[in-house]
C-alpha cells in the first residue's frame, strides 16, 4: 500500500505507478482486468448484438413461407380435437 501512496504523491508517468501497482497487487490487478473486459464486452453485445444477428439472419425460403402461413391457418381454423391428431 506504500508503494501506491509514493506513486500517487509522486509526478512517475502513469506507466511506471501501472507496472507497480500490478507487481505489488497481481492477483487483484487480474481481477480488475476481467472485469473490466467482461463490462466492455457486455456493453459491446448488448449494443451491436441485435445489429449482428440481423446480419446473419437467413430469409425463408419461398417452400418455407408457404408452410408456415399453412401451418398457421390450419392453427387457426381447426378445432383443437382436430389439432391434436395432427401434433400427437
Amino acid at each position: 500500500m506504500n508503494s501506491m501512496n509514493e506513486c500517487a504523491s509522486n509526478a512517475d508517468s502513469v506507466a511506471a505507478c501501472a507496472k507497480t501497482a500490478v507487481q505489488d497487487y497481481p492477483l487483484t490487478s487480474l481481477l480488475v482486468v476481467f472485469g473490466v473486459g467482461m463490462a466492455v464486452g457486455l456493453v459491446l453485445v448488448e449494443t451491436l448484438g441485435d445489429s449482428v444477428e440481423k446480419a446473419f439472419e437467413r430469409e425463408l425460403s419461398t417452400p418455407e413461407k408457404l408452410g408456415r402461413r399453412i401451418s398457421d391457418l390450419l392453427k387457426s381454423n381447426l378445432p383443437e380435437s382436430v389439432m391434436r391428431q395432427f401434433v400427437a
